[in-house]
């Protein structure tokens, strides 16, 4: 008896429990999940201060964007862009592998070379690997209200990409240098270039040298990556080209261009205009170009390059440039541009010194 009450005890129970599971299913709302990870936003490098050079990052889309912020907050340079995978639930830590946008990183002088990173987020924090000048640690980020989505695009976007000129050549010329002891053969440049925008400063330009041999065949060919030419601005530049193996060229073409992703506002960037760095007591010698330079701006430079070209008449026929580190705002240094061998007294007539920011 106690054994068949028992009986008809558990089979209502099973009933009412399947018929409670088959009335939620009839009601089509299904247990409630938690929603996955979300990582979109602003990261900043965990305790990162104006005093030092630090990371920031952006991830929106599929994307992942990294600057270096240097010393002062005084300019972001692309770290990395590249690919961003979205977590589907909300394990952690949680991993994903990147793919460099090598289309952005390659105009950039401070972006990571690696064809892949990897990224890890666990405790509410982004870690990854960064190596630089042979030294490798583990980066963190923390989030921030910062709104970093602007960063590494023109301006505040009030400029549309049919406004923005490229940079511009305006005059160009050079020597060919040849090494006695092996007979090969170098271009010694020079170029005039300008920034024609009034209100945007340009980063990362570039010159391209071209030889040519008397036959149109390419014996060399050589580049050059200026650090930015700010708005308006108009400068020389000179340098030499790698050396090669083969005839006298028949023509040397130079170029210059920028991608149009490396424009900035000038306003607010503490980029340095180059006639605020002033040169003064300059001297031409047999073998060196002597001056002073004083950087009247309000900008501690960590470098400078100073620049002097040649001329024969109207015609520029090469020259060289040197570099001054720690150039603070009121200071004034003193420099020594050495003479390439191609280029000596009865092959100019006249001479011009420019200084150009090179790094803060």
């Amino acid at each position: 008896m106690l054994y068949r009450k028992a009986l008809q005890l558990f089979t209502c129970a099973a009933l009412i429990a399947l018929c409670t599971s088959c009335g939620t299913g009839n009601t089509g709302k299904p247990a409630a999940s938690e929603k996955p990870l979300d990582l979109t936003g602003s990261w900043k490098e965990e305790n990162a201060t104006a005093a030092n050079t630090y990371q920031i990052a952006y991830i929106s889309g599929d994307q992942i964007e990294i600057y270096w912020v240097m010393e002062n907050e005084t300019q972001a340079g692309l770290y990395w862009s590249g690919t961003y995978q979205a977590p589907s639930d909300t394990k952690t830590p949680y991993t994903w592998v990147s793919n460099n946008n090598t289309d952005k990183t390659a105009n950039s002088m401070y972006a990571s070379p690696d064809a892949t990173k990897e990224f890890t987020f666990s405790e509410d924090k982004i870690s990854y690997e960064v190596s630089v000048m042979g030294v490798t640690k583990t980066e963190v980020l923390v989030r921030t209200d910062l709104d970093y989505s602007s960063v590494g695009k023109p301006a505040d976007n009030a400029a549309s990409s049919e406004q923005i000129q490229k940079i511009q050549l305006l005059d160009s010329g050079y020597t060919v240098i040849t090494n006695s002891y092996d007979n090969s053969k170098y271009i010694n440049y020079a170029v005039q270039v300008t920034n024609p925008n009034k209100g945007y400063a340009i980063e990362f330009p570039e010159i391209h040298i071209t030889v040519k041999g008397t036959d149109g065949s390419i014996l060399s060919t050589d580049s050059q990556t200026l650090y930015f030419i700010s708005a308006g601005e108009t400068y020389y530049y000179a340098g030499m080209t790698r050396s090669y193996q083969g005839d006298m060229p028949g023509s040397v073409e130079i170029t210059v261009d920028n991608s149009d992703s490396n424009v900035i506002q000038q306003q607010g960037s503490n980029l340095v205009l180059s006639s605020d760095l002033a040169v003064s007591n300059t001297a031409d010698n047999a073998d060196s170009t002597t001056g002073e330079v004083t950087n009247n701006s309000k900008t501690d430079l960590n470098t400078a390059a100073v620049v002097v070209v040649f001329k024969m008449g109207n015609q520029l026929v090469g020259g060289n440039e040197t570099y001054i580190n720690n150039l603070n705002s009121g200071s004034t240094a003193a420099f020594q541009i050495l003479k390439y061998s191609g280029i000596s007294a009865g092959q100019y007539d006249s001479y011009t010194v420019n200084v150009l920011q090179w790094s803060f």
